[in-house]
């Protein structure tokens, strides 16, 4: 039997080991932001800047100043995007990076792709 994630209420102020290990928010979770979402998160010195951006877009979110994690990007739409106050020129940047990554080199690994933003 798969195992649900954790209510929402488990994964604030986690400490930042946990953030590694903890799944997105079991319902729809979007920070309340003035603008700016939160800059992308690597789990450790090795993991790449595409390897990072596929999780945040299709995992989880995970935020290291507020040690809170978040629903992923897939699940951010327009409307709920307009709702939090989300208007981040870096998630374009991010979508625009996975599609690379996921259409552009679909042949590779993200964990293999160096290049960086």
């Amino acid at each position: 039997m798969k195992k649900l994630p954790p209510p929402i209420s488990e994964t604030n102020n986690a400490p930042e080991e946990d953030l590694v290990t903890l799944p997105a928010p079991a319902i729809l979770s979007i920070p309340h932001v003035k603008g700016e979402i939160p800059l992308l998160w690597k789990s450790d010195d090795t993991e790449t800047t595409a390897a990072a951006i596929v999780r945040a877009i299709e995992e989880r979110v995970v935020d290291t100043v507020t040690h809170q994690v978040w629903s992923p990007y897939r699940l951010w739409t327009k409307e709920e995007r307009a709702k939090h106050n989300v208007v981040s020129s870096r998630l374009t940047t991010y979508h625009q990076a996975y599609y690379t990554i996921r259409v552009l080199n679909q042949d590779e690994d993200p964990a293999a792709i160096t290049a960086s933003l």
